[in-house]
């Protein structure tokens, strides 16, 4: 492809906006050769990714080794994107099956990155994306995907897929949000009774307290 071919596209970023981005041709130069960490869906080859700089643009491996009662050595290596909770979220908004995903590290060259900008929408929203690239890495810029390597279970890179490799922030625990706290009723002295008569008896002097939720008005 010839520089007759460097299109300028229109793509999705990782708040939902679009953004404006050139394809590149293949050796061209452009682009900072760059590594960088994303995602590809091992189904149909589809590669996504948010940045080219900046610290976040990684995978993060955090090995955590213990002994257990047997004194055999077990540890756990856990994934971790530096955009994680926003693409995530980018995923959800984008009906985007994660569990067809497994981590990739690639390098960006041969087209330029994109613009920085900031995220308007999303759990980082604020944070800035320097040298941005498109969520969807569509056609027209697969080829300035270099280097691909896939991670494994272990944290390690491989030249050949991995297989299913975890990588999703695990279910936490759901927390009431504020507006759903505010409907929770304060318990009746009928149901304090009942929480009293069925509270394990004791054979020591304690008494047992039972405490009230306080719900604030936000006003000290």
């Amino acid at each position: 492809m010839t520089e007759d071919g460097n299109q300028r596209i229109e793509c999705r970023r990782a708040d939902g906006t679009l953004g404006e981005y050139r394809t590149g041709y293949s050796g061209s130069g452009m682009g900072y050769n760059q590594s960088c960490g994303g995602w590809e869906n091992l189904e149909t080859g589809q590669i996504y990714a948010i940045a080219n700089w900046g610290n976040k643009r990684h995978w993060e491996v955090n090995s955590i080794s213990h002994v257990d009662e047997s004194n055999n050595v077990t540890t756990n290596t856990s994934l971790r994107h530096g955009w994680q909770r926003q693409m995530e979220w980018w995923f959800n908004e984008n009906d985007v099956d994660v569990t067809k995903l497994v981590p990739i590290k690639f390098s960006w060259k041969d087209a330029p990155v994109g613009q920085s900008y900031t995220i308007e929408e999303g759990p980082q929203q604020g944070h800035n994306v320097p040298e941005s690239l498109p969520c969807e890495i569509t056609r027209p810029f697969m080829h300035a995907v270099k280097h691909k390597m896939y991670y494994g279970e272990n944290g390690k890179l491989h030249e050949g897929v991995q297989g299913d490799v975890n990588w999703l922030t695990p279910v936490q625990s759901i927390v009431k949000t504020w507006e759903e706290h505010q409907l929770m009723p304060l318990p009746t002295e009928e149901k304090m009774n009942e929480m009293m008569n069925t509270m394990p008896k004791t054979t020591t002097n304690a008494v047992p307290v039972v405490t009230i939720p306080q719900i604030s008005d936000g006003v000290e």
